[in-house]
């Protein structure tokens, strides 16, 4: 589905809340409000609309509910009517209340009945933003299934958690917590304990929801550490007992914790364990059929751990950007023949990026830095086709930022219109940026950014072809001061004073224009 197709569905099942439930998204607007006081307006849309679609699928559990056959549709049917009025307290009491009528029923067919209410209560607290009552909730709704089925209960933690991780990926507030211990509660299960197949794909899974547990948490070593250990774990196991694809998969995602691992502790112990992970996956994919599609996955992540390595060891630095820029560009040509459209944009970035910094190399002339700035900038906008803003929104403003920058500098190299145009180019994409890092968030980089912008101002002004220089560097001023405003309240005071700094050359140069545009008389 294309961007506006998200959009469209996003403020269709907003406008349906308004129409069936408008107490309960009232009611969360008021919560959002006296929660964040300082959001936006744009944050406080973002966070109704997600509210919108939780309430659409709860809506649509409550009505698969009414379908089944059980003496409790009145029930059901009185929930549906406290979930539209937003009493979500009284859905949950009228849910208890069902599930109450079939605890005695000890049939697998009852049981299955009343895991689905409590996988509802679990989806209903999760709407009302109480993640820790959902994992209670989805730990309930798989015990019941003990007694009778111990894989039916591993099958319903194993779906709960996938639901959450995929959830999380795109969610504001993320809630692996909540899969990491689901998938815990699988781990110490018999059928997992004594099986080193289905021990290994957990050990995997568990390896990738610590490491995407581990960006942006408090709990950042822990879940870094954890994440290595557990991917560690599902490439220990003998051979045979994954196939080459489960094989290939496990050791990208060892090669990953340990890149992430080693990217912010500085380890090169950890980003050399990586590479070489990476070229066991590799050699794996290149000889078994089945595992070809990871190929892509491979090279890519094999040139971001060379880079790595080079910011490390910057003594070859030259030598490693090649090497990284030949595996990104093997990621394109891998991810086309097995169409990946993900790896394919973020190759594409990643060639990007060298590129811009390759036509910085003094040996080259003009024409071939002109030209390598021209391929990157195509190589970002094709890669920010693949990153709609609505799935991917910090893909999409770093891809955009990066943009801007090369623009930016391509226009300095450029003259008359020419320069113009890339410049107006780079403040655009700059400000698609600036939508997606928003001040409340993300205000250091809102900072940086419209540091970016007003640079961008202020050489439109000096330009020969620019008619309105006073607006140019009243704009450029502006910028700064919003920058340095941001900067002082984040005690970041180099920043700050850079600002400032700019800010009183911007007023000096502006003021000599006057005086060249309106010379005096006397």
């Amino acid at each position: 589905m294309c961007q506006a197709g998200f959009r469209e569905a996003a403020y269709d099942a907003l406008d349906e809340a308004y129409r069936n439930a408008r107490n309960l998204i009232e009611s969360a607007a008021r919560q959002f409000e006296h929660s964040k006081p300082d959001a936006s307006l744009a944050e406080l849309d973002e966070f109704l609309r997600a509210k919108a679609e939780e309430w659409r699928e709860l809506r649509g559990r409550l009505a698969a509910l009414e379908a089944v056959e059980f003496n409790s549709k009145a029930i059901i049917q009185q929930a549906e009517a406290a979930l539209s009025s937003g009493s979500l307290d009284k859905v949950d009491e009228l849910l208890a209340s069902a599930e109450a009528k079939l605890q005695n029923e000890h049939t697998l067919k009852a049981i299955e009945k009343q895991a689905a209410l409590r996988i509802t209560r679990g989806n209903a607290a999760l709407l009302g933003e109480d993640p820790a009552a959902a994992l209670a909730h989805y730990r309930a709704a798989a015990r019941y299934f003990e007694p009778f089925d111990e894989q039916k209960a591993v099958e319903t933690l194993q779906a709960l958690a996938e639901e959450v991780y995929e959830g999380s990926l795109r969610s504001l507030e993320p809630r692996f917590f909540v899969a990491a211990e689901l998938l815990e509660d699988i781990s110490r299960t018999g059928l997992v304990q004594g099986d080193p197949e289905q021990s290994a794909k957990l050990n995997y899974r568990r390896g990738l929801v610590h490491l995407n547990a581990a960006r942006g948490s408090q709990d950042e070593n822990a879940n870094l550490d954890a994440a290595v250990d557990f991917s560690r774990r599902a490439t220990e196991v003998p051979q045979g007992t994954l196939n080459e694809f489960e094989s290939a998969c496990a050791y990208i995602g060892l090669a990953n914790a340990l890149m992430e691992r080693g990217s912010r502790r500085k380890s090169i112990a950890d980003i050399e364990d990586s590479i070489a992970n990476l070229r066991t996956a590799r050699v794996i994919a290149k000889e078994v059929p089945d595992a070809a599609p990871m190929a892509s996955h491979v090279s890519n992540s094999l040139g971001a751990a060379i880079l790595v390595r080079r910011r490390l060891k910057p003594d070859v630095s030259v030598e490693l950007r090649q090497e990284a820029l030949a595996e990104f560009e093997q990621a394109v040509v891998d991810s086309e023949e097995h169409s990946t459209p993900e790896v394919w944009g973020a190759a594409k970035v990643n060639v990007s990026r060298i590129l811009a910094e390759s036509a910085r190399d003094a040996e080259l002339s003009e024409p071939e830095r002109d030209f390598l700035r021209i391929r990157a900038i195509t190589g970002y906008q094709a890669g920010i086709e693949t990153y709609p803003v609505t799935l991917f929104p910090d893909r999409f403003g770093d891809a955009q930022f990066e943009l801007a920058g090369v623009l930016f500098e391509h226009s300095t190299f450029q003259q008359g219109q020419l320069s113009e145009i890339y410049l107006a180019r780079a403040i655009q994409s700059y400000q698609m940026a600036a939508q997606v890092f928003e001040v409340e968030r993300h205000p250091y980089r809102w900072a940086a950014i419209h540091m970016c912008v007003g640079s961008a101002f202020a050489r439109h002004a000096q330009l020969e072809t620019t008619f309105d220089k006073t607006s140019d560097f009243k704009q450029a001023i502006t910028c700064y001061e919003e920058a340095a405003r941001v900067f002082a309240e984040l005690n970041s005071t180099e920043e700050a004073l850079r600002c400032e700094s700019e800010i009183k050359r911007l007023h000096a140069v502006s003021e000599a224009a006057k005086s060249e545009t309106h010379p005096s008389t006397y």
